[in-house]
């Protein structure tokens, strides 16, 4: 759970409700290309030191700008900006990360060729869209997500990226095109 959302459920003194709250978030994916092989490469302990190592950094970016770790999925990461509390540059916050992420895996990935022989690439996608924020599950295991269509499509975005690309849609170009130098795909 992230440090955020933490001190809203502590501030608040209560088990937070099984309900959602619809608003408009920017969801960021990143996936490792080609995992699958780089993992049958190493040894287990190899691969988690390695993750361990890569989350640590790019978490660290999504919340220098203000985002929120919202999962992990295997070798990916899903995170979300606005989501706890509006933030009117959500968009711009979450392209300031992924750049960011962009930029220390280039300074690992020079680390991880000569201390592991791996060559650690990743592909994100970024999404805005109405969603459906909260808690979901059960009074034994509850889980802080976003839901809706709009997750969906980043995700997609994400799959569609190639290694090294940050492909982000429409809707949030729109919110930041004045910022950053984009490229049609």
């Amino acid at each position: 759970m992230s440090g955020q959302l933490a001190e809203k459920i502590l501030s608040s003194g209560k088990i937070p409700d099984l309900k959602g709250e619809r608003r408009k978030i920017t969801v960021l994916f990143a996936d490792v290309r080609g995992f699958t092989s780089l993992s049958e490469k190493l040894p287990p302990e190899n691969v988690f030191a390695l993750l361990n190592d890569y989350f640590d950094k790019m978490i660290e970016e999504i919340s220098k700008n203000h985002g929120m770790l919202n999962k992990f999925m295997g070798d990916g990461l899903m995170a979300v900006f606005g989501a706890i509390e509006e933030d009117l540059y959500q968009e711009e916050n979450a392209i300031k990360a992924a750049l960011g992420m962009r930029h220390v895996l280039e300074g690992m990935r020079e680390r991880f060729q000569i201390e592991r022989q791996v060559d650690l690439k990743i592909g994100i996608g970024i999404n805005t869209g109405e969603m459906i924020a909260g808690y979901l599950g059960s009074s034994r295991a509850l889980e802080y997500t976003v839901i809706g269509d709009a997750v969906n499509a980043g995700a997609r975005l994400c799959s569609h990226a190639k290694t090294g690309q940050i492909v982000i849609s429409e809707t949030t170009y729109e919110a930041v095109k004045p910022y950053f130098d984009f490229e049609e795909l």
